[in-house]
């Protein structure tokens, strides 16, 4: 698992972390690491989000543009679908991903690939 690749101090973002849940986990998973939760404000998610964010102590963060540009770890479950341009943003990560960073990618678009762990540059055709 992931598990093995992420070492204590190291920067992890939860891109689109729903109501905070799995941001939660990270964190209670790797307690010694940043672990930044990213979603969009003035929601009910974001409320519930907000909540977690205190008691789990991640960081929320409502613009990728805030993000550090030294995360080692990316985790991104179910996000993909929700951009008609998976490239574009794909692209994003380039900004504030490591070069030998982790991206760990869970989406319904590739049912016969469900999990990706990509080191260096995310490429997406």
């Amino acid at each position: 698992g992931f598990k093995k690749l992420i070492k204590d101090y190291t920067n992890i973002v939860d891109l689109g972390n729903g109501v905070g849940m799995s941001s939660a986990a990270l964190k209670q998973t790797f307690p010694k690491n940043i672990v930044y939760g990213t979603n969009l404000p003035d929601t009910t998610q974001w409320k519930f989000n907000k909540l977690l964010s205190e008691e789990y102590d991640y960081k929320l963060i409502d613009d990728l543009k805030k993000l550090p540009r030294d995360i080692e770890f990316v985790f991104a479950s179910e996000y993909f679908e929700h951009f008609l341009t998976p490239k574009e943003i794909s692209r994003e990560f380039t900004k504030f991903l490591k070069d030998n960073g982790y991206i760990k990618l869970k989406t319904k678009l590739w049912n016969q690939r469900p999990t990706i762990y990509l080191r260096g540059g995310l490429h997406l055709l």
